[in-house]
């Protein structure tokens, strides 16, 4: 209390000095204390939008890091993730949302801009009528796509069973179905790959699997659905069984098929092999091999059918109308309609097998491909049966045969990086 009353004497006896300098800061003081609370606006009102877009590329480069992303999806995506955040932060949208996808398809861009409203609009400061954020969310290093089970909706667009072993170990596997049953993996069967996908889900335990497969996976589109099919043209050959001899065969049209049997060795020049309104068939001791050669299947008998006696050792072409395909199935054949790969001795098969509407049923004895620098396969359903070890490398560098460009990689990690 004497504290208070020598304070009270001195406010009196100062003839009001004290009391015009304290009414002279007061303003001061307000004016400080308005302008940090114009700065807490701001820096609060940018860091929610800026949350948003690091929040939003990162979806969006979830999506781009799988090969053949639909980059609008990846648009849509981006763009949807950022409106929810923003809405759930602000309650209101009003923002313009601007995602960008780079050239080379490995980064998402957005970039946020948003009114600012003011918390006191004092003249002298330069308070943004606009807040703007921006965020690139990166995809990693990736890894490449070694086979596709094109089916979008049905069960088993890749299956395995009855000890089956598929063994990818520097590339992607991936199921493009969305059923809950579109990656299977049974009875002691293995897929071993870099990354394992599935646009659904999958059935098996992790004994089926190495590492656990990725569930809802974007769906890719077909990655060679652009690629025109080659020319036919007229039949050079009709109904053609070679039984017992040793001979070569030149490129053209085979009409009604070509079956080698009994013991046959054929030789295949390099080039197109039109197998047209029959199969490719290869039994009874027989063998069939070539390099630089492609086979287009056209017609709804044209199949696949390499029995397990037959010795199987084939290359894609390196230019042409068949570059980097070993087989290309006609795209108005019927879906599911089954290509048979039963021989114990099929050791190389260097290219893409290109089967956009049939199943591949690969059910040797031994190891198919593993003399192949690398394999691709992308068809509507891949089955593999009974004990073989398909074994798909990706040693693009120790072959002149291309890889197709367009199918892409899957990509490992995603960052944020600005």
């Amino acid at each position: 209390m004497g504290l208070l009353r020598s304070l009270s004497r001195f406010w009196r006896r100062s003839d009001g000095s004290v009391a015009t300098i304290a009414a002279l800061g007061i303003p001061v003081l307000l004016l400080a204390s308005g302008v940090a609370t114009e700065y807490v606006s701001i820096t609060s009102q940018q860091g929610k939008p800026q949350a948003a877009a690091d929040a939003a590329v990162l979806a969006g480069a979830r999506e781009l890091r799988f090969a053949n992303a639909d980059l609008r999806a990846v648009i849509n995506t981006t763009t949807r993730f950022a409106r929810t955040q923003i809405l759930s932060q602000f309650g209101t949208d009003g923002s313009d949302v601007r995602p960008a996808i780079d050239p080379a398809r490995t980064a998402v861009e957005v970039v946020i801009t948003r009114p600012y409203a003011a918390v006191f609009g004092l003249s002298f400061l330069s308070t943004p009528s606009q807040l703007q954020v921006r965020a690139v969310g990166k995809v990693g290093s990736g890894v490449p796509i070694c086979l596709i089970g094109l089916e979008t909706g049905q069960p088993h667009a890749v299956w395995l069973k009855t000890r089956a072993r598929l063994t990818a170990p520097g590339c992607a596997v991936y199921s493009n179905s969305t059923h809950t049953q579109g990656l299977v993996g049974l009875n002691f069967a293995n897929l071993s790959a870099q990354v394992i996908c599935s646009s659904g889900g999958k059935v098996g335990t992790k004994a089926n699997f190495t590492p656990d497969p990725i569930t809802n996976c974007p769906q890719l589109r077909d990655p060679l659905a652009a690629r025109p099919p080659p020319y036919v043209g007229g039949c050079n050959q009709t109904n053609m069984v070679i039984s017992g001899i040793n001979t070569t065969l030149r490129p053209g049209v085979y009409c009604g098929g070509l079956k080698i049997t009994r013991g046959a060795h054929v030789r295949l020049a390099p080039g197109k092999y039109v197998i047209k309104d029959g199969p490719l068939w290869v039994d009874g001791d027989a063998s069939l091999s070539g390099t630089y050669v492609g086979f287009y299947l056209s017609g709804k008998a044209s199949v696949i059918n390499f029995a397990a006696r037959s010795t199987i050792s084939l290359s894609a072409p390196r230019d042409g109308a068949l570059a980097s395909l070993l087989f290309f199935e006609d795209r108005s054949a019927p879906i599911g309609r089954r290509h048979l790969i039963s021989s114990d001795d099929a050791r190389m098969l260097l290219g893409t097998i290109y089967l956009p509407n049939g199943r591949l049923k690969v059910d040797a004895n031994k190891p198919v491909a593993d003399q192949s620098a690398y394999t691709i396969i992308v068809a509507r359903f891949m089955e593999l049966d009974a004990g073989p070890n398909l074994i798909m490398n990706a040693n693009y560098g120790a072959t002149d045969v291309p890889v197709p460009s367009t199918i892409g990689v899957v990509g490992t990690q995603v960052q944020l990086v600005q």
